[in-house]
């Protein structure tokens, strides 16, 4: 959970059961001056603690969209695809670099230092997608 998100539900509480306290005494004025104040403060609370974890949950699909359409470049690249690729998709430098090597981390692809060296540019391989990976696997194999 959202820390924000936390936060206000948590800080909400004490409105809400002042709320109920002012619904359940009955009293007109009461009801009044103090239920209904506090229960327009606990609802504003829970609807911005709310509002965190929709946000939140916005954010995580977006990534999951971002890192689906770097794969599907991945295979239209012959498996191959640098930040500037990635950036093509719409995002920022940061952004794509970010995905790139988050996906990395999970073992989805990988970097090929000796190219980095070669040719200066970071370059991200998808060996599930790379047709001279599955040649050169094949060739290893006796197939």
């Amino acid at each position: 959970m959202n820390a924000k998100a936390a936060v206000f539900f948590v800080v909400s509480l004490p409105f809400w059961f002042l709320a109920l306290m002012g619904f359940i005494s009955g009293k007109g004025d009461f009801v009044v001056y103090i239920g209904l104040p506090f229960l327009a403060v606990a609802s504003a609370l829970t609807y911005f603690g709310w509002h965190y974890l929709q946000e939140d949950a916005r954010l995580e699909a977006r990534r999951e969209n971002l890192e689906h359409d770097v794969v599907v470049l991945a295979k239209k690249r012959d498996g191959k695809v640098t930040v500037a690729d990635a950036m093509e998709l719409g995002v920022d430098e940061r952004t794509a670099r970010k995905v790139l090597d988050g996906l990395m981390r999970r073992g989805v692809c990988d970097i090929n230092l000796d190219d980095v060296e070669r040719t200066g540019l970071v370059t991200y391989y998808f060996y599930d997608y790379s047709s001279a990976y599955k040649a050169k696997m094949e060739k290893l194999a006796g197939k």
